[in-house]
C-alpha cells in the first residue's frame, strides 16, 4: 500500500528478532522481509537492549535504529493507527 510502517520492539522481542534475522524459518523473519520492501523500519528500544543484555553492535546490525523512549514518543506523535502486540 506504500505506507511507511515503524515497528518499535521492546523487551524480550529484541533478542528474539536478532535471532530471527539469522533464521529464515523464524516467525519474526517476516519483519525483515517486509523491511526489504522499503516501507518498514525496525526500531529497538535502547532500555530493552540493556535490560535484555543484548550487545549494542548486534542490535545496531539487526535494527534500523536503537532509540530511547523520548524518540519513540516523538516519532509516533500524531500517528492515528497504532497496534500493540
Amino acid at each position: 500500500m506504500g505506507d511507511r510502517v515503524d515497528v518499535f520492539v521492546f523487551g524480550p522481542a529484541v533478542p528474539a528478532l536478532i535471532l530471527a534475522r539469522e533464521e529464515e524459518d523464524h516467525a519474526g523473519a517476516a519483519l525483515f522481509r517486509a523491511r526489504e520492501a522499503g516501507t518498514v523500519r525496525l526500531l529497538a528500544c535502547s532500555a530493552s537492549v540493556v535490560e535484555e543484555k543484548v550487545e549494542l553492535d548486534a542490535a545496531e546490525r539487526a535494527f534500523d535504529a536503537v532509540v530511547g523512549w523520548p524518540t519513540v514518543i516523538e516519532w509516533s506523535r500524531g500517528v492515528v493507527e497504532r497496534y500493540f502486540y
